[in-house]
């Protein structure tokens, strides 16, 4: 079992290890190495951001396994990313996540429309994000911006209700 909780203070060491880990940059649009410093700094402001939500993924004993941002680009929509801790790669903790993700992200907003944009070449990341309703809507280059309706999400069905 997954559960959310909000990021706090506590987690920017590591989720910075996490952002720098070379299978995350390499799906990133920004790949290079982010320096502690500037990553610290943009955490700080980030966890108190209205227009941001960072959530951690908790599993069953209580360890991180990844983590979940919203942005909330207009009043109603946001658009997501998500990073599962290296550790916890091909065990599906990146469906369960995300589906954990979009539970909360409907109880707590008024959005109607979510935004992913995923390396054309990540097939993972994109097949996790069609099990739970996201559309490609277009292809720019490397990048293919994936869209759902923002709704509750039917835990039976990964879509929304």
């Amino acid at each position: 079992m997954l559960t959310l909780r909000r990021a706090d203070a506590g987690d920017s060491d590591l989720l910075w290890s996490w952002r720098n880990d070379p299978v995350t940059r390499a799906a990133s649009s920004s790949p290079a190495p982010v320096p502690g410093e500037v990553h610290h700094r943009w955490f700080a402001a980030a966890v108190d951001d209205p227009e941001r939500a960072i959530l951690i993924g908790l599993d069953s004993a209580g360890d991180r396994v990844g983590m979940v941002r919203f942005d909330f680009d207009e009043p109603l929509a946001a658009t997501v990313s998500i990073n599962v801790a290296p550790e916890s790669r091909g065990h599906g903790v990146g469906h369960a996540l995300l589906h954990a993700a979009l539970v909360w992200l409907g109880d707590h907003s008024t959005g109607k429309t979510v935004t992913a944009v995923v390396r054309s070449d990540n097939k993972a990341s994109s097949r996790i994000f069609e099990h739970e309703g996201f559309t490609p809507t277009s292809q720019d280059g490397e990048f293919v911006t994936m869209v759902r309706p923002l709704g509750r999400t039917d835990p039976r069905r990964g879509s929304p209700s």
